[in-house]
C-alpha cells in the first residue's frame, strides 16, 4: 500500500486541489493502481460482499497488475461535499448455466462504485462475467470517452478530463448500474441467485 501511495501521490495531490495538469501513461497507471487498491479495500468493510477473488487481490499484491475486468475512470466535479462513497455490488448470469467464469467461493461477480476525493471523483465498474462490460449496457460518452485512465485509452491525457461534473451527472454516476439492474433488459432472480441480463 506504502508503495501505491508514493507513486499516485504527486498526481493525487493536484486532482485534489482541483489543479490542471497533462497525465502520461505511467501517471495513469499509477493513479489507476491506488483507485483499484482502495476499491479492493473497501470490499471487506462491514455488511459488504466482495466481489474480487482472493488470488487476484494477491495478484494485485505481488505484481501490481490491476485485473483486465477493472475500468477506472477519474475525473473533476463540482460538488459541495469533498468526500463521499457508493458501492454496489451483484451477482448476474448471461445464461442458464449460471455464471461464467464460475463464482468459485465468492457471492458476487459485478461491482461499482464512486468515491469523491477533494476535488476529483472516481468512478470504478468491474465485471467479472464473459462477454458482458457495464459500459454496454450504460453510455456516458463525457466519462468513458474523456475520463478513462484503466485500460489506458492515451498515452497522455488531459486532467481533468472533458468537462466537471455537476452533483445531478455524479448521481447518475454513481447510479448507472442501480439503472442497468431496473431496465426491462434485466431480470433479477433475487439478491445473490444469478440474474439474466
Amino acid at each position: 500500500m506504502n508503495r501505491l501511495e508514493g507513486a499516485a501521490r504527486p498526481h493525487l495531490t493536484k486532482m485534489l486541489q482541483g489543479k490542471r495538469f497533462m497525465m502520461s501513461g505511467d501517471e495513469q497507471l499509477a493513479v489507476a493502481r491506488w483507485c483499484v487498491a482502495k476499491l479492493m479495500v473497501a470490499e471487506h468493510g462491514p455488511e459488504t460482499d466482495p466481489m474480487t477473488p482472493p488470488e487476484e487481490r494477491r495478484t494485485f499484491a505481488a505484481t501490481l497488475q490491476i485485473p483486465d475486468y477493472y475500468r477506472v475512470y477519474i475525473g473533476a466535479h463540482s460538488c459541495a461535499a469533498q468526500i463521499g462513497y457508493i458501492r454496489r455490488s451483484s451477482t448476474i448470469s448471461l445464461g442458464p448455466g449460471g455464471p461464467i467464469p464460475k463464482l468459485d467461493g465468492m457471492s458476487r461477480n459485478v461491482q461499482q462504485a464512486t468515491f469523491l476525493v477533494g476535488k476529483a471523483f472516481v468512478h470504478i465498474n468491474a465485471a467479472r462475467v464473459d462477454g458482458f462490460d457495464i459500459e454496454d449496457r450504460f453510455s456516458m460518452p463525457l466519462v468513458q470517452k474523456h475520463m478513462r485512465i484503466w485500460p489506458p485509452s492515451h498515452d497522455r491525457r488531459k486532467w481533468p478530463g472533458g468537462a466537471i461534473l455537476n452533483p445531478d451527472q455524479i448521481r447518475v454516476l454513481s447510479n448507472s448500474w442501480q439503472t442497468i439492474a431496473q431496465s426491462k433488459r434485466a431480470v433479477w432472480g433475487g439478491e445473490i441467485d444469478p440474474a439474466w441480463i
